[in-house]
C-alpha cells in the first residue's frame, strides 16, 4: 500500500531557515507594529510552510494587543489580562504558570 502524501526530511540548514523566519515574524510583531502584538501560542502546529518552505506564523486566537503606553512604562494596570487559562490542550503558555505578564 502506497501513501499518496510525500514526506520530506528537512536538513539542519532548512530548519535554521524556518526558525529564522519565525523569529523575524515575532520580531516584526513585537517591534514594528503599533500597537505591539504578542502571539502567546507559538508552537510547531501554528507555523505553516509554503511550497518554498518559507515559514508563516498563524493562529492569532490567543494574541494580545499591548497598549503602547503600558509597554513603554511597564505598567501592568493597562495591559490586557484574563482570568481563564487559555491555550491548546496539552500546552499552556508559561506566563500563566509563572504569575508574570506576557
Amino acid at each position: 500500500m502506497t501513501n499518496s502524501t510525500t514526506t520530506r526530511k528537512l536538513s539542519l540548514m532548512r530548519r535554521l531557515y524556518i526558525a529564522h523566519d519565525v523569529a523575524e515574524a515575532l520580531e516584526y510583531l513585537h517591534h514594528h507594529t503599533d500597537p505591539t502584538i504578542v502571539h502567546c501560542d507559538i508552537k510547531p502546529i501554528n507555523i505553516l510552510l509554503d511550497d518554498d518552505l518559507i515559514a508563516h506564523v498563524t493562529d492569532f486566537g490567543l494574541a494580545k494587543i499591548m497598549h503602547a503606553e503600558a509597554c513603554k512604562k511597564k505598567q501592568a494596570a493597562t495591559e490586557s489580562s484574563s482570568f481563564a487559562v487559555k491555550g491548546t490542550i496539552g500546552y499552556v503558555p508559561p506566563e500563566y504558570g509563572s504569575g508574570s505578564g506576557v
